[in-house]
């Protein structure tokens, strides 16, 4: 016996191609699904911050150690998972708050306790991370 006959040959070479295509088949459509869903939440979180827009207005800090400002949704959509900040550059985030919804055209009046005058409050918005207002106080 010098070797395997063709037949048996060809018949291993199409199992092995088979298996290949099969394991391939697999991983290819999770991909595909995985980055098709991953495509359309960007997009959908893309067109929803294109009309999300936050102020923060009235900055003022009063003798009973408490941090005041307005947030406003000056935007054209609601914002959910809304952050603010009061920030000192030399000691970092003083304080915070979290609003659930701030819906358009609200105002919420924010205040946070803090032992001495922050220099500025930021917002975050979950949603559109790319969205932060400051402002002096």
């Amino acid at each position: 016996m010098k070797g395997i006959s063709q037949i048996l040959g060809s018949t291993l070479l199409l199992a092995v191609g088979v298996s290949v295509a099969g394991i391939y088949s697999t991983f290819a459509g999770d991909f595909g699904q995985n980055t098709g869903s991953e495509i359309a939440e960007d997009t959908r979180s893309g067109i929803k911050c294109n009309g999300a827009s936050v102020d923060i207005r009235n900055p003022r800090y009063s003798a009973a150690d408490t941090a005041r400002f307005d947030v406003v949704n000056t935007g054209t959509v609601d914002l959910r998972g809304v952050s603010t900040f009061a920030i000192s550059d030399s000691s970092g985030i003083i304080n915070r708050t979290r609003i659930d919804t701030l819906s358009v055209s609200e105002t919420r009046s924010v205040a946070v306790r803090a032992q001495s005058p922050p220099e500025y409050a930021t917002v975050t918005v979950d949603e559109c991370p790319d969205l932060r207002p400051r402002e002096e106080f």
